[in-house]
């Protein structure tokens, strides 16, 4: 483009900026900013959010607070992208403060996506308190609990150990998707109440956190089994044939299990022959 002789404008740094961010090449977020700085577009806002974004996922939230703090006017998409910034860098306090901040200036309200951000931080920290007064602002700005906001509020209690307020939170949700169901299961996983021996077999498993993994995805296919088990048998024969290049035997048994305690009352004889094939394939395999 430029040695065509195109001049880049506010819409151009956008894309190059978000090209270095996924290579997480510093240098060349560095030269685009320079860049920007001499067309004298660093003032336009949506310029502004891709460099935050860019800084921060290079790693340098150093450099992208620098660049926040220069911002005259700051909206809620540039307060969401440096809150974010310190989450996923596991700059816990950091932005526990800097939400105070958001606050105490009162110029912008914070939504779900700044709830989100905190309550991982709040996560990191353990700070069980923190997290309680965060669900508490949740109706205080009128905010839907729905599976987004809710699956962050169970994560962040599953980490400060208070299962029975993750739980609740869980109870509460209208819809449940995986996302929440998971977040569920992980929070269990720390007291050893996902349905699996206490005493893992490390020999299967590398390691103990192989186990944990393991034990969430046995339980999120069960639950996934579940949904399945009363759509077409070409679905089921598909799905069971899944598991077998998968080569997993734990979430086979499970599917095994499934369809044989349950009355499947499936109608013709290609559901039939469907669901008696995938029976016959696993038997075979299941474990002594």
């Amino acid at each position: 483009m430029l040695r065509c002789g195109l001049r880049p404008d506010h819409y151009t740094f956008p894309f190059v900026l978000l090209a270095a961010a996924n290579l997480q090449s510093l240098y060349h977020g560095l030269a685009a900013h320079a860049s920007i700085f001499k067309l004298a577009l660093h003032d336009v806002d949506h310029v502004q959010h891709s460099l935050l974004t860019m800084y921060a996922r290079c790693g340098q939230v150093g450099l992208a607070r620098k660049l926040f703090d220069e911002i005259v006017v700051r909206d809620s998409v540039s307060w969401n992208l440096m809150l974010s910034g310190y989450a996923k860098m596991g700059c816990a306090g950091e932005a526990v403060e800097l939400f105070r901040r958001m606050r105490s200036e009162g110029l912008v309200e914070p939504d779900e996506v700044t709830l989100v951000s905190v309550l991982a931080a709040c996560g990191d920290l353990g700070d069980v308190s923190l997290g309680m007064w965060l669900e508490e602002l949740v109706g205080e700005y009128g905010l839907v609990l729905n599976s987004f906001l809710g699956s962050s509020m169970i994560d962040m209690y599953g980490k400060c150990g208070d299962l029975d307020s993750a739980r609740r939170v869980f109870d509460r949700l209208a819809k449940k998707d995986l996302v929440a169901w998971n977040a569920m299961i992980t929070g269990f996983q720390t007291r050893w109440q996902v349905g699996l021996p206490p005493q893992p077999d490390l020999k299967k498993y590398k390691s103990r956190s192989d186990y944990f993994h393991a034990a969430s995805m046995l339980a999120s296919q069960k639950y996934d089994i579940h949904k399945l088990l009363f759509e077409a048998g070409v679905m089921l024969r598909a799905r069971m044939s899944g598991l077998t290049k998968l080569q997993n035997v734990e979430i086979e048994a499970v599917a095994v299990e499934e369809l044989a305690n349950r009355d499947l009352q499936l109608v013709g004889s290609q559901d039939e022959s469907a669901a008696t094939l995938a029976l016959k394939m696993r038997v075979q395999r299941l474990p002594s």
